[in-house]
């Protein structure tokens, strides 16, 4: 390991570039993320729907005292909560992404960050990584195009590397500013590149 100062500030520069590309990359992909649910599931909500209808079990004077007391056909109260569950789905995607992504910026920038946005990039890359493998049946299932899939995959699979590179990069800085701070305290680093020994 090289304990040259500026070899280990211009590492930890290297890592803080890396943490303000894949912070961008997170909150493009947070966007995409919620366009592409949104589509897929307004494009397949009478499905979704039937579903949700299917698991409706209560008596039918229940449904006529339901569909009397609001003016509205259980069928269309089932749309308003698929719509309200599409909402909900989106701010969560939203929330994670944008939470991830300018915090990693933040940390490119200089600025010191807690563990537990590193706590919520694991997770994240987790959940991607289980998803890239539960992927072709599930998508499938909703009658999507071939192109679909491999592009959703496609952008899976780079979200995945995304989270992984910014968890990477994180702990990789965190790890450099702590040696140069040992370097520096100890005065034991050799000079830097152009200073005379």
């Amino acid at each position: 390991m090289n304990n040259k100062p500026g070899d280990i500030k211009r590492e930890i520069r290297r890592n803080c570039s890396r943490l303000t590309v894949s912070g961008l990359g997170m909150v493009l992909f947070g966007i995409w993320g919620v366009i592409k649910n949104s589509a897929f599931f307004i494009s397949n909500r009478q499905q979704f729907i039937d579903e949700l209808m299917s698991e409706i079990t209560v008596e039918q004077d229940q449904i006529e005292w339901i569909e009397s007391a609001s003016g509205y056909s259980v069928r269309t109260l089932a749309g308003v909560m698929f719509f309200m569950i599409i909402a909900i789905i989106n701010l969560i995607i939203m929330f994670a992404h944008l939470y991830v992504g300018l915090h990693a910026r933040s940390e490119g920038f200089g600025r010191e960050r807690s563990w537990f946005y590193l706590v919520i990039v694991f997770i994240m890359a987790l959940i991607y990584f289980e998803g890239i493998f539960d992927f072709s049946g599930k998508e499938a299932s909703y009658n999507k195009d071939v192109e679909d899939l491999v592009l959703d995959f496609a952008i899976d699979v780079t979200t995945f590397l995304t989270l992984a590179e910014t968890l990477y990069a994180s702990i990789r800085r965190r790890l450099l500013v702590r040696q140069l701070n040992m370097v520096t305290a100890s005065g034991s680093g050799l000079p830097e590149d152009g200073e005379a020994a």
